[in-house]
């Protein structure tokens, strides 16, 4: 495809946001390609997900146009965009746990036939998308029995089920493992074949690398950088984003400690089905990163820390010498924690 005499799909002119004193869009001008897979990628707070939002019709810029397929769109509402083939997943799942799958996929858009729902003609419709998603559950299993990657697909169903010309991702796999991430990547390669265009927002580099076409980096509120995926490394797009070296921003530490004294110590945790016998250190001054996907336990384990969780089993000893242990377990001469 030649992008100097194609239209774009979606292109913005001179798009502007604030939020009182806070500039989240300063002038930004951006055109995607049509069939392609066109990144945003930036910090925290650079701007992408009000761009995306912008885009989608849930905010509306102060300044600046939109056009689609060449002619100027505004959009007052998120259906507005959705009547003009533009549809969005956010991070954050929009689901009804209660509710089974095949309701999920079509909320407020059920297909009624002689004014009953027709749950027969709505299972037609999604069994294609499921498939290719390679979602194999029982569409009349509750959303709330789904692990957390599988909703994630769910919610993706739902928006492929309208055939959406442009499709916006906000981090998509972010609850995803590798084979499903994989899955996804390639369903995404077969719909810009079919003429979908997509906006793919995401903070994992190497997966963006691995699937995008285009690349721009937003850095507060300004784009910075515009370019083919195949012209570009990922430092290159590391120092655009953060606006520098990234060893100048974050130096080395250096070898020797200076603090002393005991360590935060964690000791065989237990907290329902989401952690088991978890047991680590951390010692003064010393950054302990914890990873893992969403429903993994680093939430249940941070809870437990600050006091907001209960734990089944173990110990936790602070620094200071104070200890909280599980309910079953009193500390000696004290009432339990």
């Amino acid at each position: 495809m030649n992008d100097a005499v194609a239209v774009p799909a979606i292109e913005v002119a001179g798009l502007r946001k604030q939020y009182g004193g806070i500039v989240a869009l300063d002038g930004v001008d951006l055109a995607i390609a049509p069939s392609s897979i066109h990144a945003i990628v930036g910090e925290n707070g650079a701007g992408k997900s009000t761009l995306m939002k912008i885009l989608a019709g849930a905010v509306q810029p102060d300044a600046g146009e939109i056009r689609v397929g060449g002619a100027l769109a505004s959009f007052a509402m998120p259906q507005d965009a959705r009547q003009l083939g533009i549809g969005i997943v956010y991070q954050e799942l929009s689901l009804f746990p209660d509710r089974s799958i095949l309701a999920n996929l079509f909320v407020a858009s059920e297909t009624t036939r002689r004014g009953l729902v027709d749950r027969a003609t709505m299972r037609e419709r999604s069994a294609p998308v499921l498939r290719q998603l390679g979602l194999g559950v029982n569409p009349a299993t509750p959303v709330g029995r789904l692990a957390i990657g599988e909703r994630q697909l769910v919610e993706l169903s739902r928006l492929l089920i309208e055939r959406p010309a442009v499709l916006i991702l906000d981090e998509p796999n972010s609850a995803l493992d590798e084979a499903e991430t994989r899955r996804l990547f390639a369903i995404l390669r077969e719909l810009t074949a079919d003429g979908v265009t997509i906006l793919y927002v995401s903070h994992r580099l190497e997966e963006v690398f691995a699937i995008a076409d285009r690349i721009t980096v937003l850095r507060n509120g300004r784009i910075v950088l515009t370019s083919d995926r195949a012209g570009l490394t990922i430092p290159e797009v590391v120092r655009a984003m953060v606006g520098g070296a990234q060893e100048a921003m974050f130096p080395p530490r250096g070898a020797e400690r200076t603090a002393a004294g005991p360590p935060l110590a964690i000791e065989r945790l237990i907290v329902g089905r989401e952690l088991h016998e978890v047991s680590l250190t951390a010692a003064p001054g010393e950054i302990v990163g914890l990873a893992g996907l969403e429903g993994s336990g680093v939430s249940a384990l941070l809870g437990v820390l600050f006091g907001t969780r209960r734990a089944s089993s173990g110990r936790v000893t602070f620094p200071d010498g104070r200890g909280r242990r599980a309910p079953d377990q009193p500390r000696p001469g004290g009432s339990p924690a």
